[in-house]
């Protein structure tokens, strides 16, 4: 069989459960999976699937010639079931040009490609759950939703070597923050501001604070840095994602937005503070007892919009520095000393 799920990172880590379920309901099947290039490391990982198959448009007017290169691929194949987990007019196209008799992906627009179609789900539903419903209609019952990922041993090493040259002590408590996320959804962030005060509230009750994040997100942290009394450890851009997770799994807690990481943070079994503003925590955080979502109700939420329409940016502006500390604490203690210093200068920051 063939799995379609070209992008993106997070949402690959979301889709690990069907994996795993597609896995165990066919345990000598050979199952490849077809992903961008982008996802190509990470899902050769996988030990739920036999073989990638890389969709790699160079520039966007080769979106049909890399197209071509799936289909005669997966038409070499000769598979005879596709889940598309991606739900896109693109690859239920594929699906159908690659001569494949069972195709399985929701009804919706080009949905007439499809051989079984499923409806999609009225209510909202959490990103495992929505995909449980695909799997039900196959005949593959769900294998729980725990989210996975795979790091080796020589990623731990590195990620310890990290944690020593940051000369961060595992035996205090690690909050990780990664104030960044994709920058097209410039709408979910916090602001820099928020993210500085949330470090030095932290640091001052006696947290060790890492802030993590890409290379291209270098200017954001930098403005976060510069705004901070504190002296948190920075890594950007040092790990591969692997990585990442194995040092994201030395965190006590760990703080993002809605975006990849989160869904790291949680596959690692971390406790996780999901900030959530434009989009909707019932349809993307993850089904996890993990996951601590810090939103708050605005008339205009979910927009689903890359740009605030009313400029105000409300429902990322409205979570204060203090919700996130209090929770972060919540998360730590009793286990840890962490205290929670009450002052002026730390009201006023919000």
């Amino acid at each position: 069989m063939v799995i379609w799920k070209l992008s993106a990172m997070g949402d690959f880590v979301l889709a690990t459960p069907s994996l795993r379920a597609i896995r165990r309901r066919f345990p000598t099947s050979h199952i490849s999976v077809v992903v961008g290039q982008a996802l190509g490391a990470l899902a050769a990982r996988c030990p739920y699937v036999n073989d990638v198959i890389l969709y790699d448009p160079k520039r966007r007017d080769w979106t049909r010639r890399a197209a071509r290169r799936v289909i005669r691929r997966v038409r070499q194949g000769a598979f005879d079931l596709s889940i598309d987990l991606q739900n896109s007019r693109l690859t239920h196209l594929m699906a159908w040009a690659s001569d494949i008799p069972t195709r399985v992906g929701y009804d919706r627009r080009w949905g007439r490609s499809l051989s079984q179609r499923v409806s999609l789900p009225r209510r909202a539903m959490d990103p495992v759950s929505h995909q449980f419903e695909l799997l039900r209609s196959a005949g593959i019952p769900p294998d729980g939703m725990a989210l996975e990922l795979w790091p080796t041993e020589q990623d731990e090493q590195a990620a310890h070597r990290l944690m020593a040259e940051l000369r961060l002590d595992s035996r205090k408590p690690l909050v990780g923050l990664h104030p960044g996320g994709s920058a097209r959804w410039r709408t979910k962030r916090w602001a820099p501001a928020r993210w500085a005060a949330l470090c030095d509230r932290l640091a001052d009750a006696g947290a060790q604070v890492v802030i993590t994040g890409s290379t291209s997100e270098q200017p954001l942290i930098d403005a976060v840095r510069q705004l901070t009394a504190s002296a948190p450890a920075l890594v950007v851009g040092r790990t591969s994602l692997m990585e990442l997770a194995a040092l994201i799994r030395r965190c006590a807690v760990f703080v993002t937005h809605d975006s990849a990481p989160l869904h790291v943070a949680v596959a690692m079994g971390r406790p996780t503070i999901a900030l959530f503003g434009p989009t909707d925590p019932a349809r993307h955080a993850p089904p996890s007892p993990l996951v601590h979502v810090v939103s708050k109700k605005v008339f205009c939420s979910p927009c689903y919009s890359p740009r605030c329409r009313t400029i105000t940016h409300a429902c990322m502006t409205r979570i204060t520095v203090d919700d996130v500390f209090d929770t972060v604490l919540e998360l730590l203690n009793p286990k840890s000393k962490i205290q929670n210093p009450k002052s002026p200068s730390c009201a006023s920051s919000t």
